[in-house]
């Protein structure tokens, strides 16, 4: 049995019309009538009493007609469960952070991510920048965020944001009162 015959039959025992669901189906309604009698023959059955207004499912029509509707039930789940995946609604997301971005950029990002998508598992490594480099290029994680430069090959980057470091010293030492510091 093939699923293009199963959704025929699915939607004729829906319908209770060739008619009605050859519109549905968008197929004409001698070849919906032709594979119809084509499953009946191949499951050597008749699902259906062909009635002057329409059809009604024969015992055999109503046994097929609830594993029908099973798997077409879960086709649908299967369908829902895939779109949740694609959308990133669900799934698990695996990450890796140098100790920097993951003590204290990621948190706030992943807490409000978390937020609005309760279904995705994270997972967080937080590493120096050569071990996340390395976990990217081993595939242990799917994303990750460094401070330093890419020592692996085979890596792209981009950047997501600038750091910017503000020297701090106490009020008393050499350094208060300069406008402009050389890192050097």
């Amino acid at each position: 049995m093939n699923l293009h015959h199963f959704l025929i039959f699915h939607t004729i025992a829906k319908t209770g019309s060739i008619t009605s669901s050859s519109k549905q189906l968008h197929i004409s309604q001698p070849a919906l009538s032709r594979e119809l009698k084509e499953l009946e023959n191949r499951l050597n059955v008749t699902l259906f009493e062909r009635l002057p207004r329409g059809m009604r499912l024969t015992h055999a029509g109503n046994v097929l007609a609830r594993y029908a509707d099973q798997l077409f039930e879960l086709a649908r789940a299967a369908e829902f469960a895939m779109n949740e995946i694609a959308c990133a609604r669900t799934g698990h997301l695996s990450l890796a952070a140098s100790n920097t971005i993951g003590s204290y950029v990621l948190p706030r990002m992943l807490s409000m991510f978390c937020s609005s998508n309760p279904d995705v598992k994270i997972s967080l490594f937080v590493g120096n920048t050569a071990q996340v480099s390395q976990g990217i290029a081993d595939q242990r994680y799917s994303l990750g965020f460094i401070e330093g430069p890419i020592e692996v090959n085979g890596l792209t980057s981009t950047r997501f944001a600038i750091d910017e470091l503000i020297p701090v010293v106490a009020a008393g030492h050499r350094l208060a009162d300069l406008l402009d510091v050389d890192p050097s």
